[in-house]
């Protein structure tokens, strides 16, 4: 009965941690609410599980961040939208942490568990360095 349980109790973390995203953020965490999505979901990837997007926040210069989980190749992956506006945005998406997107408009964003660096943070994960003017 005790190897009965442990062997339950593996099975268990086991199906815990392929719920993971590769970066394990807790915004994942919450419910996904109207405000999370980006002004228009048909400029995503085919690959992003559109349920699993979450809005990360707003920069100094109005550019909005969304992280997203996908379905990689190489497995599950987390991905980062950045929209300056509607025609100058990117989404780049990784297995491994962290995750960097370029805009046209010369804007580099980082996503990782905890931002650091860059000229400002948003939302606690993204680690953003503006364009020179």
């Amino acid at each position: 009965m005790i190897i009965g349980a442990a062997a339950a109790l593996s099975v268990v973390a086991v199906l815990a941690g392929c719920s993971l995203s590769p970066l394990d953020l807790a915004i994942f965490d919450r419910e996904q609410q109207a405000s999370d999505l980006p002004p228009s979901l048909d400029n995503l990837p085919d690959t992003i599980y559109r349920d699993t997007v979450r809005y990360i926040g707003e920069d100094s210069i109005g550019t909005k961040y969304f992280a997203s989980e996908a379905n990689d190749p190489q497995g599950s992956a987390v991905c980062l939208t950045v929209v300056a506006s509607d025609d100058d945005w990117s989404t780049g998406c990784s297995t491994l942490p962290p995750v960097e997107v370029t805009i046209a408009s010369g804007l580099r964003a980082t996503l990782e568990p905890d931002a650091a660096g860059g000229d400002e943070q948003v939302g606690g994960y993204v680690s953003v360095e503006l364009p020179a003017s």
